[in-house]
Order: structure tokens, then C-alpha cells, then sequence
């Protein structure tokens, strides 16, 4: 599906890309999209105003470019910062997010599931990356491809091109964080699919390593080795999602009793209570007094 945003129905455009006007709607809003089912390719321009970003579905991330100007980008509670020309930002799709720009802002936005999804990175998520000139053409390129050609959100190949999207967000990724490419396509998308396994069984408490490196039919020393690339192992990252499911638990629970905290624990992955306390601290979370 590829459409243009309607005259004088700035407000539509936006919400056919997922944000909604804080307050007064901008004046003027530019919005080409394509989509398929798994991504969405978009450019968009709007004159000063606030928006606000619908919450996507589980496991898909915002991936922000800025064009033209700046804006302030803010997630929840935590504290705003700006995005300039020429500066990517990867976002949690399923969390807050709000956007101000006090002059006009041109930006570039794809949707869809990353393999950064179980990557809990301070450098990666909601920090600024600054790309180089080469770099941001290439995002610049592929994003003005998919925008003019409104078949490839329907043709036989559809799914498949989010791979295409993902090995150069990949790159794109890489290059802000002056990372060198030293992981292949083929080990790429063996982490990939790691990460998406260790989101889809955290959740079970006996899930460990040993069944991972079974199920991706590898050795854990190889696991080893291709997490260090993401500055992790397969055993932090597993932890990491657990503390990220029981940190959002928590959030949404206003009374932490025992029973309370076992149902957490359990939930989010957890073997016990005190394993999911030590965990958070781990993380530089104050676990909450039952």
C-alpha cells in the first residue's frame, strides 16, 4: 500500500503514519508511505507543532532519520533530546514517544521488527546516531526507492524485503556507532534469529543457552562469539528481556505484594523472586519492597 497525504487532511496523513497532533495541528504535513504487513517506509515534512506516537505492535521499532531541521524526541519519563540533520534514532515502536519541532522538520521513518528488538543498549536505543555522508544516502535512497514504487508492498517478494531494510538499517546502525562491519550477512542473521527466540521463551523460567544454541542447531561457544559482537552474551541478553518484561510488569502493578512479585517473577521468566530482584539490580533497577 503506498499513499500521499490528501490536501487539507494534515491530520489523516499523520495518522495513517501512527502520530497525532499535540495541540494545535501542524499547518502544512507531507506524508508518502508504502506498506506491507512486516514494514512501513515513509518521508514526511511538517511545519512546528507536537505529535504524539501511537503505540505499534509487540517487537516492531520506529527508526527515525531527520532530514531537515530538528526535533525533541521524548519517551516516557525519560529526558528529551534533540535530533539533527542527518542523526538516526532507533526507537521502542511499543513504548511513549513524543516529537516537537519548533521549525519546519523533514524526516524519514521505517517500521518494522529489527534484530535490535532484544538488544537492550544504552548507544542504541533513544541516543542519537550521527551517519555519514555516504550512509545517509543510502537510508536517503532506499527510502526514496520504496516511496515511488508502491508495488513492491504487494508483489510476491513483499516479507522478503525486510530483510533488505534490515541489513541496512544494519549498516546504518554500525556506521553511527563507528563499529566496524565484521559480522557477516550469514552470522547476521543467525543473531537475528537468537534475539527472536529469546523474545519469544523468555517467558519460560527453564528456557536456557544450551536450548538456544539446540534450537539454532550451533554451538554455544559460536553463540558466544556472535554476541560479543552486540557487546553482550547470549546469557545477558536472555536476563536483559526478562528484566525488561518484569520492569514492565511492574510498572503496571501499583501494589507490589508478595503474591504480586511471585506472579511477576514467574511471568517475566523469572525462577524466583530473589532472582529476579538480583537481576534487576544487575541492571541499575531498585527492585520494589513487597
Amino acid at each position: 500500500m503506498s499513499s500521499q497525504s490528501p490536501p487539507g487532511a494534515p491530520t489523516a496523513a499523520l495518522e495513517a503514519l501512527g502520530w497525532r497532533p499535540v495541540g494545535a495541528p501542524p499547518l502544512h504535513v507531507s506524508v508518502e508511505r508504502t506498506a506491507s504487513t512486516t514494514w512501513l517506509v515513509a518521508r514526511s515534512r511538517v511545519t512546528p507543532c507536537s505529535l504524539a506516537a501511537r503505540p505499534l505492535a509487540s517487537k516492531v521499532q520506529r527508526v527515525l532519520v531527520c532530514v531537515d531541521g530538528e526535533v525533541t524526541l521524548t519517551r516516557g519519563s525519560e529526558d528529551p533530546f534533540r535530533l539533527t540533520r542527518q542523526q538516526m534514532v532507533v526507537v521502542d515502536g511499543a513504548g511513549p514517544l513524543t516529537a516537537s519541532a519548533s521549525a519546519t522538520w523533514g524526516w524519514f521513518e521505517w517500521q518494522l521488527s529489527t534484530p535490535f528488538h532484544s538488544v537492550r543498549r544504552r548507544d542504541l536505543f533513544m541516543q542519537p546516531l550521527s551517519l555519514t555522508d555516504d550512509t545517509f544516502t543510502l537510508v536517503a535512497n532506499t527510502t526514496n526507492v520504496f516511496c515511488a514504487q508502491p508495488g513492491l508492498s504487494s508483489s510476491p517478494g513483499a516479507r522478503a524485503l525486510t530483510g533488505a531494510l534490515n541489513t541496512t538499517l544494519y549498516a546504518a546502525v554500525l556506521d553511527g556507532l563507528g563499529l566496524p562491519m565484521s559480522l557477516s550477512l550469514t552470522n547476521f542473521e543467525v543473531l537475528k534469529r537468537a534475539l527472536d527466540l529469546i523474545e519469544a521463551r523468555h517467558r519460560d523460567s527453564t528456557f536456557t543457552i544450551r536450548e538456544l544454541a539446540a534450537a539454532l542447531s550451533v554451538h554455544q561457544s559460536f553463540l558466544n562469539r556472535l554476541f560479543a559482537h552486540i557487546d553482550t552474551t547470549p546469557r545477558r541478553a536472555l536476563e536483559a528481556t526478562r528484566v525488561d518484561s518484569a520492569r514492565s510488569l511492574l510498572e503496571g502493578t501499583p501494589q507490589h505484594s508478595r503474591e504480586t512479585m511471585d506472579n511477576v517473577a514467574h511471568v517475566a521468566g523469572f525462577a524466583s523472586v530473589q532472582q529476579m530482584r538480583s537481576a534487576l539490580r544487575r541492571s541499575h533497577l531498585d527492585p520494589p519492597d513487597a
